[in-house]
């Protein structure tokens, strides 16, 4: 493939409580470290800040991942500070700057939907490229997670002053609220005492 993209985005995902990457994280790296070896970009952006309660970064992890799969160090471009895909991207926006807005996007199959919206509502002219997801319970979860944000996305629930209708909210803590427990997320306290009232 000649290159077509002024850069590659890696997003990044929450890492295991040790500071290894999930299975698919991985799936992922090797996406994107086949896509640059092909000549796809001259770079690649990998995003993510510090989760899994190790102090590492999902960049950091990303970046040693690539780099094991034959990818030169020097192509590889740190946004270590993002929490979640808006912010992955916002991030790389501005490490990118203004002239490099052309990008091949990678992220797991049932992510890239959402995450090209948002690069188009950034400003990217953008390509995705789906690493496939590893089976069972965790797909499913992530599918089911994924069409919840990408609703609140579309529907401008996302925005911080905008409020989910009733209807709405209980659904999130039906559907998604158990997930993130199940995964280990803090929920916060106002999200625990609503899940008791409405229970």
């Amino acid at each position: 493939m000649k290159r077509t993209f002024d850069a590659i985005l890696l997003l990044g995902l929450r890492l295991n409580p040790d500071g290894s990457a999930q299975e698919e994280m991985l799936l992922r790296s090797r996406k994107a470290a086949e896509l640059w070896k092909a000549g796809t970009a001259p770079v690649i952006v990998a995003c993510g800040g510090p989760t899994g309660g190790s102090g590492r970064t999902e960049a950091e992890v990303l970046k040693e991942e690539l780099v094991s799969l034959g990818v030169a160090e020097s192509a590889v471009l740190l946004e270590d500070r993002s929490m979640i895909t808006t912010e992955n991207i916002v991030n790389a926006r501005k490490i990118l700057g203004a002239d490099r807005r052309n990008v091949a996007l990678v992220t797991s199959d049932y992510h890239v939907f959402r995450s090209r919206l948002i690069c188009r509502r950034l400003g990217f002219r953008v390509k995705g490229f789906g690493a496939p997801t590893p089976g069972g319970q965790a797909r499913r979860d992530n599918r089911r997670l994924e069409a919840m944000f990408t609703a609140d996305m579309l529907l401008g629930w996302d925005a911080r002053d905008k409020k989910r209708p009733k209807w709405a909210e209980t659904l999130r803590r039906r559907v998604a609220m158990p997930i993130l427990r199940r995964r280990g997320y803090t929920i916060p306290e106002h999200e625990k005492k609503n899940d008791r009232q409405e229970g």
